[in-house]
């Protein structure tokens, strides 16, 4: 939201010809839903929902990217040093089958942990997660790292940072919409002028000229912390990962439906070409080049 709140801002979707009418929902089951029965054109959600809706039937195609990793961390009561020590104890998480529940379930068998040796506990939106382990109603959970610096005020035990480097083909946000809507040339030119704004909007906030008003409007939105929300902007940019080309690949989508495999929300994986194209992403870059991440 405070990406989308700086492109507004800066005339982004203007300058491409879009007229955008955003509406949040409560989790990703909804805004399937909406796609579904035509309320929405387009979305942003974890890349676990269309692959499993698709392997049920549905008909919804990935067609770029927002972010490039995982956006979380793992918070814990001061007590818990060490991802062993979550076995046994109760762990906050989004829905059943969100994508905060089924990544710590591919996180903890990335530390040798079975998921099953833990108790999940369906909070809701991250934040809200953040808040029970602060509180103490749960022993752990999983939040964005936003809240580090909360986190240590606090005195709270953060077991990891680094969620996206342990699982590296994870993504956070891909952009979907309904296939057969990709077979009319008006609307895929729409979806490609939309993709092309986010990747935009996505350059703007790598340029560090424009901190100063990412944090602003973040302050405005969510009533942060100023200096939390800098620590942020600076977390999320010097680690790079916005998706400055809208990029996703196919061997993300196929290790993503893997670990849904495994996780038990996908009876099998779908051909690439069922779950997402990589050709509007690559007009994107053919219309306003390539970005080249700083090294």
């Amino acid at each position: 939201l405070i990406n989308d709140e700086l492109a507004k801002r800066k005339g982004v979707f203007q300058d491409v010809g879009i007229d955008i009418n955003q509406t949040g929902t409560t989790g990703d089951v909804v805004t399937i839903q909406g796609l579904q029965t035509n309320q929405f054109d387009i979305s942003d959600g974890g890349p676990v929902a269309t692959t499993v809706a698709n392997s049920e039937g549905a008909n919804f195609s990935m067609i770029g990217a927002t972010s490039r990793k995982l956006y979380y961390a793992i918070y814990a009561s001061p007590r818990i040093t060490s991802a062993q020590d979550l076995v046994g104890k109760n762990f906050g998480v989004g829905a059943v089958g969100s994508l905060p529940n089924l990544v710590m379930e591919s996180w903890l068998r990335s530390q040798n942990i079975d998921p099953k040796s833990l108790s999940f506990a369906a909070l809701g939106p991250t934040p809200e997660i953040f808040k029970a382990v602060a509180a103490g109603k749960v022993d752990a959970g999983v939040a964005g790292m936003d809240f580090l610096p909360e986190a240590r005020r606090q005195g709270l035990s953060v077991l990891t940072d680094r969620v996206a480097e342990d699982l590296p083909n994870y993504f956070m946000l891909g952009i979907y919409v309904r296939a057969d809507d990709l077979k009319d040339a008006r609307l895929r030119e729409t979806h490609t002028r939309f993709l092309t704004a986010v990747a935009q909007t996505n350059r703007l906030v790598y340029d560090k000229r424009n901190k100063d008003e990412w944090i602003k409007a973040a302050v405005e939105l969510q009533a942060r912390n100023p200096e939390d929300m800098s620590f942020f902007y600076d977390f999320m940019v010097d680690r790079r990962m916005l998706a400055a080309n809208v990029e996703f690949s196919q061997q993300q989508v196929q290790y993503i439906q893997e670990e849904n495999i495994k996780n038990g929300v996908q009876k099998q994986a779908l051909p690439f070409e069922r779950v997402g194209t990589l050709e509007l992403q690559q007009e994107v870059v053919r219309r306003i080049g390539e970005f080249k991440y700083p090294a």
